[in-house]
């Protein structure tokens, strides 16, 4: 059979997955679509039309078997794949055919499908299981370790190896895996071998192994199972020159490393391992920390670096990030950084960020990234900038603008806690004369409930009896004005 046989093979793919799923050739496909369509019945089981002609089928199909393999049809048993065979194998024939005591042999390398079954067989009659284990040499490997590092069980049983015999076969598996060491650095299994291996290994064979990583540096530390190999690698760089050198490797792709979710955890390992040797790469950070604050990744590094312990980056990341405040509080990712800043509760740095943004408050309270960090400000900062912030949001128009806004509505909610009984009270009047604009809006309800439960004056009754008491007030002040002028002019 030829790849034009199989219809999925008409893509543009390489299908290695025959292990799990074998792909059907279309002489099966439309075998099962005939049967489907045409004559669909149970085998054996039926005299009508259609059940004869599957009869038929189906014994002549096992005919052709048979003839294939040499044996007599009725020696043909078809089952659901490899693995029901292996089963039927051990539980239809060999466990009436061995005792107590009789041996069995399998290779460290063999499937699960074809352990399981034997070890359950090993605790119904007691047979022993027993495996074939690799010379000391090791020549059996020679040509093999590629594949059984990438099994589950063979790179269990190399790993197994190293434990028994640590120097000769970590040094005999240090030379089989070179020229594959990129693609099992990346094998949800070899990796640990890689893991393994390189936790044996002096200086050069070390240094060695940077030098074949050097160029795939990016395609093995962007990948899930190769980042947790070059994070253990980092561990193992004992010398000041083995950290220089593999600084060096790393500082061209600093950026894109820290912009990819696994590739970040390398340069964070890097930094906080060899802090005295990062000058260059800190500087990078720096220089492009706009950059990365808006990325979605690179913003989550960034606050790591920020709340954690890179002394040698923070103070000059921090003033450099402060520096781009109003670009960044605009952005979805660049907000949470200038949060994150603010979370520190530095009074001069947080001073610095609240007077860029009151030079246009009312614009960020509206925005709805930078509303998040208004909000933050009015939590964080000091009163002096509170109060400059309460001071530009307390007019008429702007609290009439902020209160009828999705995001603005929450900064006059924390403006009416920070502002003083004066200004507060005089934002109330506002918001009770909108209150009927409010209930139109598609969040009006909850913000009403939220603004009654915290302030009962908003309450139509009282601000009426309010009113009405102070009319009736300047009522009486006029009467005594009228009778007082009254008495002096009789008076006279």
């Amino acid at each position: 059979m030829n790849r034009e046989d199989f219809p999925m093979l008409s893509q543009d793919i390489v299908y290695f997955d025959n292990g799990a799923t074998t792909l059907k050739p279309k002489c099966v496909i439309d075998s099962v679509v005939k049967y489907m369509s045409e004559h669909t019945s149970n085998i054996h089981r039926g005299d009508y039309n259609a059940a004869v002609i599957t009869n038929k089928l189906y014994d002549d199909t096992r005919n052709v078997v048979a003839k294939f393999i040499n044996c007599n049809p009725k020696e043909v048993i078809f089952t659901s794949g490899t693995t029901m065979s292996i089963n039927q194998v051990v539980f239809g024939f060999m466990k009436n055919n061995l005792k107590k005591g009789d041996e069995v042999l399998l290779t460290r390398s063999e499937h699960a499908s074809n352990v399981v079954p034997w070890i359950k067989l090993s605790e119904e009659i007691g047979i022993v299981i027993k495996y074939i284990d690799l010379n000391e040499s090791y020549e059996y490997l020679s040509h093999n370790i590629f594949i059984l590092s990438k099994d589950q069980a063979g790179c269990r049983f190399l790993q197994e190896k190293i434990v028994e015999d640590p120097i000769n076969a970590t040094n005999y598996f240090y030379e089989a895996i070179q020229p594959h060491l990129t693609s099992l650095m990346k094998d949800p299994f070899g990796n640990y071998l890689v893991q393994k291996i390189i936790k044996n290994l002096d200086e050069k064979k070390i240094k060695k192994i940077l030098e074949i990583i050097s160029s795939s540096i990016v395609e093995i530390g962007t990948n899930s199972h190769g980042t947790r190999v070059v994070q253990f690698l980092i561990g193992f760089l004992t010398t000041e020159e083995l950290q220089n050198y593999f600084i060096e490797i790393i500082k061209p792709y600093t950026i894109h490393l820290l912009k990819e979710l696994n590739g970040a955890h390398i340069i964070q390992k890097v930094l906080l391992n060899y802090p005295n040797s990062c000058e260059e790469i800190n500087k990078l950070i720096i220089e492009n920390c706009s950059f990365l604050a808006t990325h979605r990744h690179g913003c989550c590094v960034l606050q790591k670096f920020i709340d954690g312990n890179y002394k040698n980056l923070e103070e000059n990341l921090i003033q450099n990030l402060v520096n781009n405040t109003l670009m960044l509080i605009t952005d979805q990712f660049g907000n949470y950084v200038i949060q994150s800043i603010l979370l520190l509760k530095r009074d001069e740095i947080n001073s610095q960020i609240a007077k860029k943004i009151n030079d246009n408050i009312p614009y960020y309270s509206k925005h709805r990234y930078s509303s998040n960090v208004v909000e933050k400000c009015f939590d964080l900062c000091n009163e002096t900038d509170k109060n400059n912030f309460v001071e530009k949001l307390c007019s008429n128009e702007i609290v009439t603008e902020l209160i009828l806004d999705d995001h603005g509505n929450y900064v006059i909610q924390k403006v009416l806690q920070c502002a003083n009984d004066k200004i507060k009270e005089k934002i109330l009047k506002i918001i009770f004369v909108l209150i009927p604009k409010i209930k139109e809006v598609s969040f009006g309800e909850r913000l009403l409930n939220r603004l009654l439960s915290s302030y009962p004056q908003l309450n139509g009754n009282n601000f009426n009896n309010n009113n009405n008491a102070k009319k009736k007030n300047n009522f009486e002040n006029k009467n005594e004005q009228e009778k007082t002028y009254k008495n002096r002019k009789n008076k006279k």
